[in-house]
């Protein structure tokens, strides 16, 4: 199987990080913070290593690292529970749903109000864009680091700085993309709350999220239930504990640990292999006169489409040769509606360090075959 579908989740997992799901079940099968036992309690320290680890990567405080079972239930804790009546939000259409929905449930209930800024020519929402849909009871601003669809980066450096001036005004990013490829460290970037997911640039297992704040910018809880401390009390703790309601997915947070120093390891080597194999795909499909929605980029994605060919019957027939893409609307509505694909979606090849160049080759060669039988 050539796989060429990174973006929604890895394939390629380090050995350390298979080694660990193996032990974690093996040896760490306990529950941290639900008892006083040794084993709990050797439990408890592990995973604070893994907060300290995730605090070095975010520039966040190790007690404002919160674990969650994935990006999207991250980026609505961020969202929903910072919800205020009367407020309003602006967002952009370069968004996926895990924003988009969260944020127009709130205005479909008539509790928040969301403007959309709309990405120029080059796909990049600019800061003047946003500040002119500031309005005095604007709380918060949501932005996609990088675009699921074509790869495109936002400028987040520029809009956290343009958003100092805006002390009340909460900066979100989604970092589902860009984690693992660009800096997300929230004092370089101006951000106060990350959304992170552990299965993507980082090469860690699916079931693991990270929520990452500020001091000062912690969200109100959205799950209510056992969190192992403050058990006297009958309403959920308003702590980063608090946060943390029900079991945690132990497996996935001690496998993120060696991911991340796998990562550090090969991180300077593999950003430069992506972009390697990213410049090659993109000379390739060039070649073969698809019509393209992205730039060659850091994070390996690539959308395009073969003239007016449906991109699921694109991407099936490259299954068939078992070669493994995404085609339909990933999720993201309002960046199709923007790039005007909203019928027929995009075919997204999402490229990681452990591809080879062999495969790249492979899937232009079988993608030519198909665009000359399907005679476009």
């Amino acid at each position: 199987m050539i796989y060429f579908d990174n973006a929604a989740t890895t394939f390629y997992k380090p050995q350390s990080v298979i080694d660990t799901a193996v032990s974690a079940l093996k040896e760490y099968s306990f529950n941290p913070r639900r008892g006083g036992h040794k084993q709990a309690l050797l439990l408890e320290e592990k995973i604070f290593e893994v907060r300290k680890k995730m605090s070095i990567l975010t520039g966040c405080l190790e007690e404002n690292i919160v674990f969650c079972l994935n990006c999207t239930q991250a980026l609505n804790m961020a969202i929903l529970g910072h919800a205020k009546r009367g407020g309003h939000v602006v967002t952009t259409a370069t968004e996926h749903n895990s924003v988009i929905r969260p944020l127009y449930h709130l205005k479909s209930h008539g509790i928040i109000d969301v403007s959309v800024a709309t990405p120029n020519r080059d796909g990049i929402v600019e800061c003047q864009t946003i500040k002119n849909l500031l309005r005095n009871n604007t709380y918060m601003v949501v932005v996609n680091h990088v675009s699921n669809v074509t790869g495109q980066a936002q400028e987040i450096a520029n809009i956290g700085a343009m958003l100092k001036k805006y002390p009340d005004v909460l900066f979100v990013v989604d970092s589902a993309q860009s984690m693992g490829f660009l800096d997300c460290d929230v004092t370089r970037t101006g951000a106060h709350i990350l959304a992170i997911p552990s299965h993507k640039g980082l090469h860690s297992i699916q079931g693991c999220g990270v929520l990452a704040f500020r001091q000062g910018c912690m969200p109100r809880p959205i799950l209510y239930g056992g969190t192992g401390s403050d058990s006297h009390l009958l309403w959920q703790p308003l702590t980063s504990d608090g946060l943390e309601a029900g079991t945690l997915p132990t497996p996935a947070i001690l496998c993120l640990s060696k991911a991340i120093d796998w990562w550090a390891d090969n991180f300077a080597t593999n950003s430069i292999k992506v972009q390697e194999l990213n410049k090659k795909l993109y000379e390739g499909l060039e070649i073969l006169g698809v019509t393209l929605y992205s730039k060659p980029n850091k994070c390996g994605i690539c959308a395009f489409n073969i003239a007016d060919v449906d991109s699921s019957s694109v991407a099936d027939l490259l299954a068939q040769k078992d070669i493994a893409v995404r085609g339909g609307l990933h999720c993201a509505p309002l960046m199709h509606k923007w790039l005007r694909t909203d019928k027929q979606g995009v075919v997204r090849v999402s490229l990681s360090a452990q591809n080879t160049v062999e495969e790249v080759y492979t899937f232009l060669n079988v993608l030519e075959d198909i665009k000359q039988k399907l005679s476009v």
